[in-house]
């Protein structure tokens, strides 16, 4: 049986990867894996992969620990074959589009990651906690927008 990953990937700076080719490695192999574009594995995909315009990219391969290659940087994804649905990735984005002094987060990680808060691109800084492993809550002095990179 065949696992699914699928995800949108963002450059190591931020920026949504698209219409960029990805490789998929099985982690301490320099090949590249297997891929498949359906679950029952007759139809192969190319290795490296490309996502769309969003940055969207989607595969099916056996479970397994493989890394995804992005712009030299290399994202660790555990698949597991009972796993139909996202994958969550070492990177979690979360975009704040309505103004809001709290930003709560629910990344699923099971650690407390690093956090990176973007306002208007610019990299800035605010008060930052963690409600458990799975939940981030980050605090303003007014309501803002932006974007927060979650990382393991």
């Amino acid at each position: 049986m065949l696992a699914l990953y699928s995800n949108y990937l963002q450059f190591p700076g931020g920026g949504p990867a698209a219409n960029y080719p990805v490789t998929v490695l099985p982690v301490g192999s320099n090949q590249a894996a297997r891929l498949f574009t359906d679950s029952t594995g007759s139809t192969p995909a190319t290795n490296p992969v490309v996502t769309n315009v969003e940055g969207f990219v989607s595969f099916w391969t056996a479970p397994g620990h493989y890394e995804i290659v992005i712009a030299g940087d290399h994202i660790r994804i555990p698949l597991d074959e009972s796993n139909k649905s996202l994958v969550w990735p070492d990177l979690w984005v979360h975009e704040q589009f309505t103004p809001a002094t709290v930003w709560t987060i629910n990344h699923h990680f099971g650690v407390y990651p690093h956090v990176e808060i973007l306002i208007s691109g610019e990299s800035t800084e605010s008060a930052v906690s963690h409600l458990d492993d799975e939940t981030t809550v980050i605090t303003f002095g007014a309501p803002t927008s932006g974007t927060a990179h979650l990382r393991r």
